[in-house]
């Protein structure tokens, strides 16, 4: 229904000279117009009289009505086929003598509701349906004809564009003067642009003062009036004075829009004339050359998120310090931009969008805004969460350079510190990376939450790999919303390192717990105590049988040699035995076997000691001396190649058989006293595990 783009090229024109483009126009004239107010041919005709001036087209006849203006009147043509247009003027002239009635015949005429440029709106009442209406009607002793026939006009194009968001007219007439009647439905309300500079006011009911949901209001709204936009694109018509003051909100939440006085029916012709209309304060970029081939749905489209900017800011789209700077402010700008500390990113795109300056650029349609605004609408928790999420991103950020900056503390702190650093950092993704999952539960397909999540997991990501947390690394790959190759490839070599590094840990594990004399303390205690229990009740029973000896002094004065050869045997095979029923407890790694075996020799050795004595006949005294020389031999190789503890063994053993050689009668008591504590010394750390702490 509208053609392509044949006007300027908004996109590109912003180098073009304002003042070239907008030669042709009076700007001069309408200087001190308010920017708020709508312009319309009559307020054009009325500022240049005021100049002095007269319209090219009327130089010479200055009661003509000025040609553009005619011409701008005309350009608005419903399409109600097959009836010409005069043919409907016809139809609704003053009747005859004894024709039907005129409009007014059925209405009583109210007070007055609101003056325009182009008329007033009186309240009414329809005698015969008994309803108040709303009757547009031209000013007191209007006379000019093109400002009685914009009014027609009007109600022609309302009657065309009936919708539910546009208010209906039950009839269009003339009274008995000849002056046009628009018959329209009384709507009880308050305009938008009322709301809007008044939060607090009381038509806002539950929302006064709640500007979080205002805001879903102003955007329902808006959605509302581009559904009737749509319809009347559809009919082929441009509203061109979309704007928050000609928007009304009814009493029960109904939307209108209203004052169709300057709209454009747009056809395929190329008479399209070069005139000014529409409110400085919101018109689009390409309705300030004038230029009518440059309108079409894309410039209501502008108007309408110029009105929703207003709604959001508080502030008027275009604003300057004269009329001429707003217009070549206006004019040059790519596109309107709100604070987005007060207004969601999204929304703000959704504006820029709507208001750029090339037509191109902006939504292709009413109805492609308003699809625009119902995805904002229905994904608005989605979006508030989504903001809140990037907010802990941030706190994440700076927790992981903190992290950072704790390497850089004395060693002495540094671990407390970065434990502590490192706690917080997994609390605050945790809390990061939950909101955004939260944000994307609500809208799956959440643009910045998956931008933010996928920065959210990166950021841990990185963190995993520097500190080499395979496993924190491997969990958050799989979750990256897009993935990322190069990370993986990381995540990789990560792991073969840590496998390397791994294996080696474990073989020297491996290498220490063969040489760990401590390893499975418990079972090697309770064996221990078993064997110092037999061991103790023998050489109890050794003392105490050979205690009376006629020799006089210890138990080993009453012993023959060959007692003393019988004796070791005896508490060799003991220790064999225990060694025997014990071995797969005690045996857990190769330095524990080899003690034990290194034992068992020592005792073997000392018997074999105690034979070639005994063939020697031998006493036993001296045996017992050099058994405990043996042994501290034997204990001193073990704490050479073993473990430094055996010396204290060794000390106790030499110790011991010093002592034999100073008191020989009491050799037997000596050895038993001295081989006891050297084998309890050796397995205490066995019993104590702060004694086990100091050993190791």
């Amino acid at each position: 229904m509208f053609g392509e783009d044949v006007g300027v090229d908004f996109k590109q024109s912003g180098r073009e000279d304002f003042k070239d483009a907008t030669a042709h126009l009076p700007l001069d004239a309408l200087a001190h117009h308010d920017p708020r107010a709508t312009l319309t041919p009559e307020t054009v005709l009325r500022a240049l009289q005021e100049q002095g001036l007269q319209p090219k087209s009327e130089a010479g006849d200055g009661n003509a009505p000025m040609a553009e203006a005619q011409s701008a009147s005309e350009s608005v043509r419903p399409k109600t086929e097959p009836i010409a247009e005069e043919e409907r003027f016809r139809l609704l002239a003053p009747p005859d003598d004894g024709g039907p009635p005129p409009a007014e015949a059925d209405l009583t005429l109210g007070p007055v509701l609101g003056h325009g440029g182009m008329g007033q709106v009186r309240l009414g009442q329809q005698i015969c349906l008994r309803r108040d209406v709303a009757i547009k009607m031209p000013h007191e002793n209007e006379r000019k004809s093109d400002r009685l026939r914009s009014i027609v006009q009007e109600g022609m194009v309302m009657g065309l564009v009936e919708h539910p968001n546009t208010v209906p007219v039950h009839q269009l007439g003339f009274d008995e003067k000849g002056q046009p009647l628009i018959v329209m439905k009384r709507i009880s309300g308050t305009s938008w642009h009322d709301l809007i500079t008044d939060p607090s006011h009381a038509d806002w009911g539950p929302l006064q003062n709640d500007l979080d949901a205002q805001e879903s209001r102003h955007l329902e709204v808006a959605i509302q009036v581009s559904q009737a936009l749509s319809y009347a694109h559809a009919k082929g018509v441009i509203h061109r004075d979309v704007k928050p003051e000609n928007v009304m909100i009814g009493r029960f939440g109904e939307v209108y829009l209203l004052d169709w006085g300057i709209a454009l029916e747009v056809e395929d012709t190329d008479e399209m004339l070069e005139y000014l209309l529409g409110t400085p304060a919101f018109m689009a970029p390409e309705m300030f050359t004038g230029k009518t081939r440059d309108i079409d749905p894309r410039t209501d489209v502008y108007l309408l998120a110029a009105s929703l900017y207003q709604a959001l800011s508080g502030q008027y789209p275009h604003e300057g310090s004269s009329l001429l700077e707003l217009f070549e402010h206006a004019y040059r700008k790519d596109h309107l931009t709100l604070n987005t500390t007060n207004v969601s990113v999204e929304l703000v795109e959704i504006l820029q969008k709507a208001t750029a300056r090339g037509k191109a650029d902006r939504y292709a349609s009413a109805e492609e805004f308003k699809a625009a605004l119902n995805d904002y609408l229905r994904h608005r928790n989605a979006i508030s969460l989504t903001h809140e999420s990037w907010v802990l991103l941030d706190g994440l950020k700076e927790q992981l350079q903190a992290i950072q900056a704790t390497k850089n503390t004395p060693e002495d702190e540094a671990a407390e510190l970065i434990e502590e650093a490192r706690r917080a950092v997994f609390e605050q993704f945790t809390r990061c990376h939950t909101s955004f999952g939260l944000a994307l539960r609500g809208w799956p397909d959440n643009p910045r939450a998956l931008e933010g999540l996928q920065a959210c997991l990166e950021a841990m990501i990185h963190y995993g790999l520097r500190e080499r947390m395979a496993p924190l690394v491997r969990s958050l790959l799989p979750q990256l919303p897009e993935a990322r190759p190069e990370l993986e490839a990381q995540a990789k070599n990560l792991e073969r390192m840590l496998s390397g590094a791994m294996e080696a840990m474990e073989t020297l594990e491996a290498i220490q717990h063969e040489r760990n004399i401590f390893v499975g303390p418990k079972t090697k205690r309770i064996i221990a105590s078993i064997f110092f229990i037999l061991m103790g009740i023998v050489d109890a029973w050794i003392i105490y049988t050979f205690k009376d000896g006629d020799r006089g002094g210890g138990a080993l004065m009453s012993m023959t040699p060959t007692n003393g050869v019988v004796f070791a045997g005896l508490f060799l095979g003991l220790y064999l035995l225990v060694l025997t029923v014990s071995w797969r407890w005690v045996s857990k790694n190769q330095v524990t076997r080899r003690a034990l075996l290194f034992i068992g020799v020592m005792g073997a050795t000392c018997v074999f000691n105690r034979t070639l004595l005994w063939l020697d006949d031998t006493p036993v005294i001296e045996m017992v001396r050099q058994d405990m020389i043996i042994m501290a031999v034997c204990s001193l190789t073990v704490a050479v190649l073993m473990h430094w503890w055996f010396w204290v063994s060794a000390v106790l053993l030499l110790g011991g058989a010093t002592l034999c050689f100073y008191w020989p009668p009491w050799s037997g008591e000596i050895f038993t006293i001295v081989i006891g504590l050297a084998f309890l010394v050796a397995g205490a750390p066995l019993f104590s595990d702060r004694l086990k702490a100091i050993v190791t």
